[in-house]
């Protein structure tokens, strides 16, 4: 039997050796873990106001990608930091679902995925948290494996190629996030289906 939490473990500790260490390095002291969270945040509103008001993608998408870049951030510095907080890892997680939610409703406007790729989406992630739930009696695990990370960069990535081909009408940006998406959806299904059996 292949050992999953072995592997993710290695992952982080690459993550934080290469990441946590730079971001530890080159940002003050003062700087919190919290604070790139709730940078985040602040980010991701900006850009939901911003299109709210505006209607255009291509500074939108450019925001979300900067929010995009900053999810490894805060977790990566907490652990190098010393500063790991129930807290954090409820801010980093409901970040990442607002993120996602955001890029899905973006394309789903811009109606980019048919109704059975949508289905496709969906229906592991609801199996993933409803078996998460009934084993550990909570919605959402904040200890992802490193399959999770990977659907979780695969979905984001692909919502914004997709995005991107739109903003600046170029086919390539839908064909590498169709690709992505593909990827994206085996994964959450071998996801789901490892979780039932």
């Amino acid at each position: 039997m292949f050992d999953f939490k072995n592997l993710t473990a290695k992952e982080e500790n690459l993550r934080d050796a290469v990441l946590g260490n730079f971001l530890d390095q080159n940002l003050p002291s003062w700087v919190h873990p919290i604070h790139i969270s709730l940078l985040r945040y602040f980010i991701l509103t900006l850009s939901l106001t911003y299109y709210l008001l505006s209607n255009k993608l291509p500074f939108t998408i450019l925001l979300l990608v900067v929010v995009f870049l900053l999810v490894s951030f805060d977790g990566s510095l907490a652990r190098v930091r010393k500063k790991e907080t129930k807290l954090g890892a409820f801010l980093d997680h409901v970040g990442d679902w607002i993120l996602g939610v955001f890029l899905g409703i973006l394309v789903l406007l811009n109606q980019l995925l048919t109704p059975i790729i949508i289905t496709l989406i969906i229906i592991p992630q609801l199996i993933i948290i409803g078996i998460s739930f009934l084993k550990q009696n909570r919605l959402f695990n904040f200890n992802p494996s490193i399959f999770s990370r990977i659907q979780f960069f695969l979905v984001i990535s692909s919502f914004c190629c997709l995005l991107l081909s739109v903003a600046w009408d170029k086919v390539l940006w839908a064909q590498v996030g169709y690709i992505l998406l593909y990827g994206e959806i085996i994964l959450a299904w071998l996801l789901a289906l490892s979780r039932l059996f």
